[in-house]
């Protein structure tokens, strides 16, 4: 599965019209994804997804 990088899910929230309180949550989960993601690289020393 490819996903998708930020400016795609951006345009893809506004082509849907996604409700505000939604695309703030979305955009909270992404940065904890992404915190957690580098932790985990920084305690492994490589990228633990493809």
């Amino acid at each position: 599965m490819t996903i998708p990088d930020t400016v795609t899910c951006i345009r893809l929230m506004d082509e849907y019209k996604m409700l505000n309180n939604i695309r703030h949550h979305s955009l909270v989960v992404a940065r904890v994804a992404d915190t957690l993601v580098a932790g985990l690289e920084n305690e492994s020393g490589s990228t633990p997804v493809p």
